[in-house]
């Protein structure tokens, strides 16, 4: 999934740690990164971060929309955790919590509550 993905955009960096992958892949003419892990003894594929360079203008949707496809095409669980984030240190979040979920909710991902914690996840049929 993830050359597939990179042969859409640019490997940014890619890392191996035995049964451990990440890689950070730039789409939408580098105008997003997306970070995804893997890790062998885990039957889903974490989708770490997605961050548009240019906030507003639908980049992070088209990537997530290409994350998808490809994940659909080649059968692949995904999970994540939701995340607020901001550019700066003091700065407003780009999307709060509750945005955030919208946004995942709009791609498949189903909340998924368990021992306190509380993750997304969406699976391929």
């Amino acid at each position: 999934m993830a050359n597939d993905l990179i042969s859409q955009g640019s490997l940014m960096e890619g890392e191996n740690y035995g049964t451990h992958w990440t890689w950070a892949i730039l789409l939408e003419n580098d105008k997003v990164v997306v970070v995804l892990e893997v890790d062998e003894n885990d039957p889903f594929m974490n989708l770490e971060e997605i961050y548009s360079f240019e906030r507003g203008k639908g980049y992070a949707s088209k990537a997530m929309a290409k994350v998808m496809d490809s994940a659909d095409r080649w059968k692949v669980n995904m999970e994540l955790d939701v995340e607020p984030f901001s550019y700066g240190e003091g700065d407003e979040e780009i999307l709060d919590g509750v945005s955030l979920e919208r946004f995942y909710e709009r791609f498949g991902f189903t909340k998924t509550e368990m021992d306190g914690l509380s993750y997304f996840h969406r699976l391929v049929e």
